[in-house]
């Protein structure tokens, strides 16, 4: 089975920070659920941090896959970031941070597999797949192998 997270950054509101799915075997239920998120929210730096931290909380994961445009934040950029807003009373009320995220993942034995869209990502997309044993490539969802890579 498998479960979509989508994640954003600290100017999108609680409910549109991290999105997941439910977890499916279905490829048509996942498409459907994808196909209504829309890239929104870019700040720089992406909030990865939220979504490795959910990955953390779930027992049942085996394998993890990260696709993204941008590096993840620092910890510099996720305080400054959460600054922005008051996120006391919501689920992100807890400043989480990404290479203690990664970390956690280590520890669990669990490998990452990066796909970056962007050469901006590319240097920690590739740190995310080497700290954890896992793989790292460019994605590019324009060609026609780009579904292939996945």
């Amino acid at each position: 089975q498998l479960q979509l997270i989508a994640y954003r950054n600290y100017n999108a509101p609680e409910n549109e920070l991290l999105l997941y799915s439910g977890w499916e075997s279905d490829y048509r239920q996942l498409s459907q659920w994808l196909s209504k998120i829309e890239p929104d929210y870019g700040w720089g730096n992406e909030a990865v941090e939220v979504a490795l931290q959910l990955v953390n909380e779930d027992e049942n994961v085996n394998e993890v896959v990260v696709i993204g445009d941008a590096p993840p934040n620092t910890r510099q950029d996720t305080d400054q970031k959460r600054g922005q807003h008051n996120w006391t009373g919501t689920a992100f009320a807890d400043a989480v941070y990404f290479d203690d995220e990664l970390q956690k993942l280590k520890d669990n034995g669990l490998k990452i597999n990066s796909l970056y869209l962007a050469d901006r990502a590319k240097a920690e997309f590739e740190n995310m797949a080497n700290v954890t044993g896992g793989t790292c490539a460019r994605l590019d969802i324009d060609k026609a192998n780009g579904a292939e890579q996945l």
